[in-house]
């Protein structure tokens, strides 16, 4: 039985491959990031968000930019970069740079500022969600309404079905597209397996049996073979004599006469033969025989008519 040969699969067979492999990859990243935070990033709390977020802004630069929310299985997660003063030596005031921040906003949403940046709550056991779907996105969307120099995206394609479909995509078009052709190309370039050659008909493991050996004949067998054969002759020559005297006898006793045959004319002509009349033989294209009339007083002969 021959091993697996990658060369006969089929390119539906990669693309019902990269099919099922694309739906497993796109779960498996979607579960994975279900409820985790992103490495590399500093958490902050809903309400230092929301203070930075309606801060005004430090050296003519806003405390929050490239905000981008993203879905999570119960609540959102907000990916910002915000302003941060490092100062490397201690000795005054530092340098203001932007650093990667995140953080998680559970739904519903309970903001602790107004979308015009007041404190309406005196302690924050009195926050509620304005609605129960409501989210940090759509505080966010409250928000911009009042200021039009902050800006936001949402992350669309970190939503599960949309990461299955991406997944499941990019596997078909690679697996089941581009790599078929570029393993078609290799196996034409020589890199493919070396196939065997088929091991032609072999006629000589078909052997015919040992021809059975002939007996020798031993002096015995020769003189019993010369005793049969001139007792055939014998027999054969003696049958012979026999036959010959027989027929003899039979010539002697049973010889007729054998009986002369004579023939002359007959008398009278011929027997039943009638006189032949006389015809006239005429014809446009060929001679036709026709019966002959003779004339009263000519003894001539009559021709029928229309001949």
């Amino acid at each position: 039985m021959s091993g697996f040969d990658i060369e006969q699969v089929k390119r539906w067979h990669w693309i019902v491959i990269g099919l099922l492999l694309g739906l497993s990859l796109g779960y498996a990243y979607a579960a994975s990031e279900a409820d985790g935070f992103t490495r590399g990033r500093t958490q902050i709390s809903p309400m230092n968000f929301e203070q930075a977020l309606h801060q005004r802004p430090k050296q003519g630069k806003p405390w929050l930019t490239d905000i981008v929310v993203y879905p999570r299985r119960d609540g959102q997660l907000v990916q910002m970069n915000m302003l941060t003063n490092e100062d490397k030596t201690n000795s005054g005031p530092g340098e203001w740079v932007y650093r990667p921040y995140e953080m998680y906003a559970p739904k519903p949403y309970k903001p602790y500022m107004t979308p015009q940046g007041r404190w309406p709550w005196r302690n924050n056991a009195q926050r509620q969600a304005p609605s129960p779907d409501y989210t940090v996105l759509s505080y966010l969307q409250d928000v911009a309404k009042n200021n039009n120099r902050m800006s936001f995206r949402y992350g669309w394609w970190k939503e599960p079905r949309v990461t299955g479909a991406l997944w499941t995509l990019g596997s078909v078009v690679v697996v089941g597209g581009i790599w078929p052709t570029v393993l078609k190309l290799l196996i034409g370039a020589g890199f493919g397996r070396k196939k065997e050659p088929e091991a032609e008909y072999d006629l000589d493991r078909f052997k015919s049996e040992e021809a059975a050996k002939a007996p020798v004949a031993s002096a015995a067998d020769d003189t019993k073979l010369r005793s049969r054969v001139e007792e055939i002759e014998q027999e054969l020559m003696s049958n012979l004599r026999t036959a010959q005297a027989g027929g003899a006898d039979q010539e002697g006793e049973t010889a007729a006469p054998i009986r002369t045959l004579s023939a002359g004319p007959l008398a009278g002509g011929t027997i039943g033969a009638a006189p032949e009349k006389d015809r006239n033989y005429k014809g446009e294209f060929y001679p036709v025989a026709h019966p002959s009339t003779k004339r009263a007083g000519d003894g001539g002969t009559k021709t029928p008519r229309g001949q």
